[in-house]
């Protein structure tokens, strides 16, 4: 049978079989270790930055759009006003929400990002794109 297979110049199926194992093993093993473990959510929100306080937020009302697959997306609308001396080049916004059951609540810390009319859309921008100056107001999303 050795003589065969070398005439044929072929490979045994045992071979074949092994080969194929080593490659599920390692696929498996860089599936296994390259698995990115989900960040841990904060169970308390982090404190707030000193000026916070000379940007107060008001106005909320909440918005929702569909997006072009069917999607929903809601917002948080609010009004944005500058009250300290320094200009604002980015905001970060913390939320989270208790539940009456026994679920896990929310909680998310994300970048604020302003309303700005495009005709003929309404688009939403990062506050670095238009900094916010002492005394400067924006509706925000």
């Amino acid at each position: 049978m050795l003589r065969n297979w070398r005439k044929r110049g072929g490979m045994p199926m045992a071979a074949w079989g092994v080969a194929a194992l080593i490659v599920v093993v390692l696929v498996g093993a860089l599936v296994y270790f390259g698995r990115k473990k989900p960040a841990a959510v904060p169970s308390t929100l982090q404190p707030a930055d000193a000026y916070a306080a000379s940007l107060p937020l008001t106005q909320f009302a909440m918005s929702e759009s569909e997006n072009l697959t069917g999607g929903k997306q809601t917002y948080l609308d609010g009004h944005i006003v500058n009250t300290g001396g320094r200009t604002v080049t980015a905001v970060t916004v913390q939320w989270s929400s208790a539940t009456m059951r026994t679920w896990p609540r929310g909680s998310d810390t994300l970048p604020l990002t302003l309303i700005r009319m495009k005709q003929p859309y309404i688009d939403t921008e990062p506050v670095s794109a238009a900094p916010l100056k002492p005394g400067d107001d924006a509706s925000s999303a």
